[in-house]
């Protein structure tokens, strides 16, 4: 097999280790509870959805139909519930303030308001700034 070179983008960030590793979806869900303000959401938001598209690749460490595989797929829908959760609250911020969310491509809405609040996209992780 010849070796290939793998040209990463500069805007590219790898993430080397499962975000926030000690953040439970409990303890997610609680701070959801207590969000105050636009940057709260923000930051909330840049956690959930980083850690549920890790969580989610544990799925593919196990056979469909197992108990682990079923546990892993659980797992994945709450974190991705709450990702959804945020990404929507984002998206009532938007559109009060004019702002028509697309039905695909919505990165191109969620980005600005992300930037503003101190995270930039990774190319699929959302940094903090």
């Amino acid at each position: 097999m010849k070796d290939k070179e793998i040209i990463i983008n500069e805007d590219t960030f790898v993430m080397c280790g499962e975000p926030s590793p000690n953040l439970t979806i409990e303890k997610a869900n609680q701070i959801f509870d207590e969000i105050e303000t636009e940057k709260d959401i923000a930051a909330l938001f840049s956690v959930v959805h980083n850690k549920a598209w890790w969580i989610e690749d544990e799925e593919y460490d196990f056979e469909e139909g197992t108990e682990e595989y079923k546990k892993a797929v659980e797992r994945t829908d709450k974190w991705f519930a709450l990702s959804d959760k945020l990404r929507n609250m984002i998206f009532d911020i938007l559109k009060s303030e004019g702002i028509e969310i697309p039905d695909k491509g919505q990165i191109v809405v969620l980005e600005p308001f992300m930037r503003r609040n101190g995270f930039i996209d990774g190319n699929g992780w959302w940094i903090k700034e």
